[in-house]
């Protein structure tokens, strides 16, 4: 069987490919690739806000594992928030994998509460991810999990690194919340074992190793195994923000990795008996072992930076939600008439064939220079290559899109790998915060638009139903 594995470079990617690349030909998609001499192992560099690269690193691909979560900035300049990165790497994934013809995709979420009212924002973005993934007619195997435990992984190491380098904590009243770890052994054995479509094909499972333990349970045993005599303290005042930026600064992980955490143990995190894969029965203390066993001086994958490129790139997302079902090039033609009534005329847009010119005043001044990509184009996704102007650079990769997504409820307006002609810095004084303006206030002509729409079409069917009277 070939396999893709999306964020194999990741905690759960790197176990899993060591296990599967013995009976399988793996394929690694990941923006840093790695070089290994493996006839069963593949490395592709992949951009996951590109569905070209997603759809080239999934050519040929029988399988399709797709581990992403709360991707870390690669650009210089990142606007937007994390859920719609999420939801535009999902919807890329997604349309990628429809086109390639992947016959399975196995997807690693994370247990949602009872009460799914209050999410933290985190498990609002994987349910959300599971819906995007699941709105294709590719069969789907859904897997869940709560926090994953593992040699390498940051979950262990933020324990371990506060249990090592306080003597004292004031615990907050989250750390009194009950949750279930797993294994990254056991993640994987799932994992694998859902390859078989026939027998796990459009299912949901959860997977948990170990009882129930709150977070100041699990600070004490992970302290009790390293011979550490500490003294927890619960002090329920102490803020869920000042909780965040305490971990993060003791034990040196970033807050991309700490914020889910915290955020994450709001809600009693337990699996369903009746969603369970199997029953693994683990103590904690054999997972905190089994982590000690493999410790290495390596540094944490998951603790350093995202490597950026040498250019000054900028990406900037945008989310509208869409309520009167207007489709992506509706929203495509709508910008570009908006822009130059609502900048009072000052910036003209011409459009001659598939070239897009923003001017200044005169056509003689271009500003921006689109074209249009028609034969990467549809109803719902229209996607304009960034060709230069007076404030960007020309490239082959800058693009502007429009796009759907969850089946129309949301409109997405997405820059990336943009190049600004301006100086970084006088970039980031006038013409960053000048776009994210800009786009904030077509998001508001949208909604308008969209409210207009909707009074049409209630309108119209108050009509018909008088005539039918």
């Amino acid at each position: 069987m070939k396999i893709a594995v999306i964020g194999a470079s990741g905690f759960v990617g790197g176990h899993l490919i060591q296990e599967l690349k013995r009976d399988n030909e793996i394929v690694c998609l990941s923006r840093s690739p790695m070089k290994v001499e493996d006839k069963n192992l593949t490395w592709k560099r992949c951009d996951l806000f590109s569905m070209l690269d997603i759809e080239e690193g999934l050519r040929g691909c029988d399988t399709a594992i797709y581990l992403v979560h709360s991707m870390a900035p690669s650009a210089h300049l990142d606007q937007g928030s994390f859920k719609d990165y999420d939801l535009i790497i999902a919807d890329n994934f997604i349309r990628a994998a429809i086109k390639e013809g992947i016959k399975h995709i196995i997807y690693l979420g994370g247990i949602v509460p009872k009460d799914k009212n209050q999410l933290s924002l985190h498990l609002e973005s994987r349910l959300e991810v599971e819906h995007v993934i699941q709105s294709a007619a590719i069969p789907v195997t859904i897997i869940r999990a709560g926090m994953i435990l593992g040699p390498g992984g940051s979950s262990f190491n933020i324990m371990l690194r506060l249990v090592q380098r306080l003597k004292f904590m004031g615990l907050p009243s989250w750390t009194e919340t009950k949750t279930q770890v797993s294994y990254i052994d056991d993640i994987v054995d799932g994992i694998k074992q859902c390859l078989d479509l026939n027998m796990y094909g459009n299912k949901t499972y959860e997977i948990a190793s170990c009882a129930p333990l709150t977070y100041k349970e699990m600070l004490h045993k992970t302290a009790k195994a390293y011979n550490l005599k500490r003294y927890l303290i619960s002090i329920p005042y102490i803020s869920r923000g000042l909780s965040k930026f305490w971990i993060s600064l003791v034990s040196g992980a970033p807050r991309s990795l700490v914020y889910p955490l915290v955020e994450g143990l709001n809600h009693e995190i337990i699996a369903s008996e009746d969603l369970k894969l199997k029953n693994y029965n683990r103590t904690f203390e054999e997972c905190i072992d089994l982590c000690a066993a493999s410790e290495t001086p390596a540094k944490i994958h998951a603790f350093s930076k995202a490597k950026r490129k040498s250019n000054y790139e900028v990406r900037s997302v945008q989310r509208y939600k869409n309520t009167s079902g207007m489709q992506a090039i509706d929203v495509a033609y709508e910008y570009m008439n908006w822009l130059p009534l609502y900048l009072n005329s000052f910036i003209k847009v011409f459009v001659e064939n598939e070239v897009i010119l923003f001017t200044l005043l005169t056509k003689e001044i271009v500003l921006l220079k689109l074209v249009y990509s028609p034969e990467r184009s549809s109803d719902d996704r229209q996607l304009f290559y960034i060709r230069g102007g007076l404030l960007a650079k020309e490239t082959k990769r800058g693009r502007l899109e429009f796009r759907e997504s969850l089946e129309g409820k949301y409109i997405l307006a997405a820059i990336h790998e943009f190049i600004p002609s301006l100086p970084w810095s006088l970039y980031r004084l006038t013409q960053a915060p000048f776009h994210l303006k800009v786009m904030t206030e077509f998001s508001k002509f949208l909604e308008r638009t969209n409210e207009q729409n909707l009074m049409k079409l209630k309108n119209k069917q108050e009509t018909i139903k008088r005539s039918n009277i």
